[in-house]
C-alpha cells in the first residue's frame, strides 16, 4: 500500500544514540523558521543497527516529501534553512538530494576528503571551532555529499543490504541518486548553514565499507575510469645503499599510480650496480663515481622515457600507496609545477609519522576531517622526494648541471619557476616515511658540492641567500581572524618567502616588501608587491598604513636601527606592530670566544661579518622602549649546550646581579612590539 506524500511537510530524521546531542540538534531545529503553509515533524531513531537500516526507518515512517536527514551532532544556524532548501528545489525538480558539502568528483580512493570539495560548515573539534570553506561561488552539482545533513525530495531506499555500519551511507546514497536520474548538489551557501560537532572519530570498519562502495560503484565512478592518466615515472637515486634500495623497490611495488621506474646508481661501490644488472629495472651507473644532481636528474630525462608527471625520490623513501596517485593529481592543477608529499620531516609538523607501516592509519585518522584543506602552496621543495610535471621542465629548462647538491639544483630550479609564475603545492593527502634522518649527508663530498654551488649561484643569481623557506616564527607573531584584511610590510624581505607563508594564512591580507637587493627584488616581485629600497635612508616607496613591520634578521644591518624603529610608528596604524628576529651578542658561543680572546667573523650567524650594531635583551627592551613600543612578547631561539658552555654560564652569572641563565642561552629574540599611544599635551 502506498503512502500519501504531504508537499508541504519537513521531516527531520536522526539517528541517536547521545540524549545531550539530540537535545542541542533538536534545539536548533525547534528555533527554525517556517514557511507560511508549510509543517514540520521530527524522527528519531534510537540506538539504530547502522546509518541506513536507521534512515530506511525514518523514511518509510513519513509522509513528508522533504527530509533531511541529519547526525545527531549537527546543529542547524541557518533559521531560513527551510526556504533556502526549498527554494533550491523548487528551481530545477531534477534535483533530488542537497547537501552542505560534497566533492564534484570523487578520488579513486572513494575517500571524499582526499580531492577537492565544496561548500561550507563550521567544525566543533576537541580543542576549537573552525569555520571550514570550499568552493562556494554557486550551486554546484556533485559525485558525493557528506552525510552529517542530507536533504531529499524523493524517498530511494538506503542500501542497508550492503552498509551495516556508519561509513559510505552517504556516498552510496549519492550514488544512488545518480543512478535513478537525479542530481545531487550542494547550494551557493554564503555562510554556513550548520555547525557539525566532529570531535570523535570512529574509523573501526572505515576501510571494509570503503571496499564495498567502491566493488559497487567502482564503474560509476569518473575518477576510476581516468585512473591511467595519474601515472607517474619514479626516478630513485642511490648511493651505496644497496640494502636499503632493495627496500625501497619492494615497497614500491604496492604503491598505486606507478607507470615505470629508473634507477640511477650514483657512483656506488657496495655491488649495487651488480644486483641492478639481474633485476628488470631500467638503471643507470656512474662508475666514475659520484656526480652533482643536476647531472644525475638531467641523464634519467635524457636516456629514458617518461610519463606526463614524474617523481624523483631517495632511496629510504617509503610512499603510502596513494600517495603518488594524489601527487600526480595535484599536478593536473593547471599553475601546479612541483606536488610535494607530507613526511615526518616535512610539509604538516602536527602529522607524525614514526615509521613505515604507520602511514595507512595516518593516512585516515589525519586527513579524516571535513573541512580540510587538500593542499597548500609552498616555496620550498623537499629534495629527498617530489614530483614534477614532464611540460614544466620543457618550459622551465633542464636542471644546471654546473650546481652538484640537491637542494641547491632545486633552489636554482624553483627560481626558474617563480619567474615564469608557476607554483609548488604540499598534498596534504600524500604521505611518505623518511628512513634517512634530516641531518645525515648521502655523501662524503657533500660539504665540498655546497661550497661550490654557492659561488655559482652568487655568481648567476647576483645574491648571498636563497631563502625558500618561511621564518615561521615571525609568522606566528600574527595574530589575526584568518578572513580579516590588514597590510604587512617585510623589510629585508629578500625572496618573499616568509610573506609568501603570511599570505597563505591570511588571504585577504596584503603584503609588501622592500629589499636592499634588486636581484631578490626581482624574484620576489612575483610573488608580492615589492621594491627596491634602503631602509636606512628612513622612506619607503609605499603609501599604505601598516598594521605589521617585519624586520626579519634585519636590524643588526642598519646604521641607524634606533632611528628606522621610530621612524616606522608614522608608517603603522593605530595599533599596529613591529615584529623581529635579533640576534643575541651575549649568547655563550660569544662569550667562550672572547674568553678565549677571539672574536671570529663569519659568512652567517651571530658573528655574521655584515653585523653592524649587535644587541642583548637589555639593548633590544631599550631601543624599543626609548622609540615608542611596548613589547608585549618576547621569544627566544634555543639550542643545547655543551657541558662547557654550561659552566662558563654558572660562571659569569656570579660577576652580575643583573643577568640571568637564559640571556646567555638564547641565541635570537623574536620581539613583537605595539606602538604606544603618544597623548599631546595642549600647550
Amino acid at each position: 500500500m502506498s503512502k500519501i506524500v504531504n508537499d508541504k511537510e519537513v521531516c527531520f530524521i536522526i539517528c541517536s544514540n547521545n540524549t545531550l546531542y539530540m537535545e542541542e540538534c533538536l534545539y536548533y531545529i525547534a528555533h527554525l523558521n517556517v514557511p507560511e503553509g508549510y509543517r514540520t515533524d521530527v524522527l528519531t531513531i534510537e540506538d539504530a543497527a547502522s546509518m541506513t537500516s536507521g534512515y530506511n526507518e525514518g523514511m518509510r515512517a513519513s509522509g513528508a516529501k522533504y527530509k533531511v536527514y541529519l547526525h545527531q551532532d549537527t546543529f542547524i544556524v541557518n533559521k531560513n534553512f527551510i526556504q533556502d532548501f526549498l527554494d533550491v528545489f523548487m528551481q530545477d525538480e531534477t534535483i533530488g538530494m542537497i547537501g552542505m558539502v560534497g566533492a564534484p568528483r570523487l578520488p579513486a580512493s572513494g575517500v571524499m576528503w582526499e580531492g577537492p570539495r565544496c561548500g561550507a560548515l563550521y567544525t566543533w573539534r576537541i580543542r576549537d571551532t573552525q569555520e571550514s570553506w570550499m568552493a562556494d561561488d554557486a550551486l554546484t552539482q556533485v559525485e558525493v555529499i557528506d552525510g552529517f545533513l542530507m536533504i531529499t525530495q524523493y524517498d530511494i531506499p538506503w542500501r542497508e543490504d550492503l552498509f551495516d555500519k556508519w561509513d559510505f551511507y552517504d556516498c552510496s546514497q549519492s550514488k544512488e541518486f545518480e543512478r535513478n536520474g537525479y542530481k545531487v548538489v550542494v547550494p551557493k551557501l554564503g555562510k554556513p548553514w550548520c555547525i557539525h560537532d566532529s570531535g570523535f572519530v570512529n574509523y573501526t570498519h572505515y576501510h571494509e565499507e570503503r571496499i564495498k562502495f567502491l566493488e559497487e560503484y567502482g564503474k560509476e565512478m569518473p575518477a576510476l575510469e581516468k585512473q591511467d592518466l595519474y601515472k607517474v615515472t619514479v626516478v630513485v637515486t642511490t648511493h651505496n645503499q644497496k640494502e636499503t634500495l632493495q627496500e625501497t623497490l619492494a615497497w614500491l611495488k604496492d604503491v598505486d599510480g606507478i607507470s615505470n621506474i629508473i634507477v640511477v646508481d650514483n657512483g656506488s661501490n657496495d655491488g649495487t650496480a651488480a644486483w641492478l644488472s639481474s633485476q628488470q629495472y631500467e638503471y643507470l651507473w656512474f662508475d666514475e663515481g659520484a656526480q652533482g644532481y643536476g647531472k644525475l636528474w638531467n641523464a634519467a630525462l635524457q636516456n629514458f622515457g617518461t610519463e606526463d608527471g614524474i617523481v624523483f625520490m631517495e632511496a629510504g623513501m617509503f610512499p603510502e600507496k596513494r600517495c603518488l596517485v594524489e601527487l600526480a593529481e595535484a599536478l593536473q592543477i593547471q599553475e601546479t609545477g612541483i606536488a610535494n608529499p607530507v613526511s615526518n620531516y616535512y610539509g604538516n609538523n602536527q602529522c607524525a609519522i614514526n615509521c613505515k607501516e604507520e602511514l595507512s592509519r595516518i593516512r585516515l585518522t589525519d586527513q579524516g576531517q571535513a573541512g580540510r584543506d587538500t593542499f597548500y602552496k609552498t616555496l620550498l621543495t623537499n629534495w629527498r622526494i617530489w614530483a614534477v610535471r614532464k611540460d614544466i621542465i620543457v618550459v622551465n629548462g633542464l636542471f644546471r648541471e654546473e650546481i652538484k647538491a640537491p637542494e641547491n639544483v632545486l633552489a636554482d630550479f624553483s627560481l626558474r619557476m617563480i619567474q615564469k609564475e608557476y607554483s609548488q603545492a604540499v598534498c596534504l593527502g600524500a604521505y611518505v616515511y623518511e628512513s634517512l634522518r634530516k641531518s645525515d649527508e648521502i655523501y662524503a663530498e657533500a660539504g665540498q658540492w655546497k661550497f661550490e654551488d654557492r659561488v655559482f649561484l652568487k655568481a648567476f643569481w647576483g645574491m648571498n641567500y636563497f631563502n625558500l623557506q618561511p621564518n615561521q616564527l615571525l609568522v606566528n607573531c600574527i595574530q589575526e581572524e584568518k578572513d580579516k584584511e590588514f597590510n604587512v610590510l617585510e623589510v629585508g624581505c629578500d625572496l618573499g618567502a616568509t610573506l609568501f607563508a603570511i599570505k597563505g594564512c591570511y588571504p585577504n591580507c596584503q603584503t609588501y616588501g622592500l629589499d636592499i637587493n634588486e636581484a631578490a627584488i626581482d624574484i620576489a616581485k612575483h610573488i608580492t608587491k615589492a621594491e627596491y629600497g634602503n631602509i636606512d635612508e628612513l622612506r619607503v616607496p609605499f603609501q599604505e598604513k601598516f598594521d605589521y613591520i617585519i624586520f626579519g634578521d634585519v636590524l643588526e644591518h642598519l646604521r641607524h636601527p634606533e632611528e628606522v624603529i621610530s621612524m616606522c610608528r608614522d608608517l603603522l596604524t593605530e595599533n599596529g606592530y613591529v615584529v623581529a628576529s635579533i640576534p643575541n651578542l651575549m649568547h655563550v658561543s660569544v662569550m667562550e670566544e672572547l674568553i678565549e680572546g677571539r672574536f671570529p667573523y663569519s659568512d652567517a650567524g651571530l658573528l655574521d661579518r655584515t653585523h653592524i650594531h649587535f644587541f642583548t635583551y637589555y639593548e633590544i627592551m631599550k631601543m624599543f622602549e626609548q622609540a615608542g613600543y611596548a613589547v608585549g612578547d618576547m621569544n627566544r631561539v634555543a639550542f643545547s649546550l655543551s657541558e662547557r658552555e654550561k659552566e662558563i654560564i654558572e660562571v659569569l652569572l656570579r660577576f652580575s646581579d643583573h643577568t640571568e641563565d637564559w640571556m646567555y642561552e638564547t641565541f635570537q629574540y623574536i620581539v613583537k612590539a605595539q606602538k604606544k599611544y603618544v597623548k599631546i599635551q595642549d600647550n
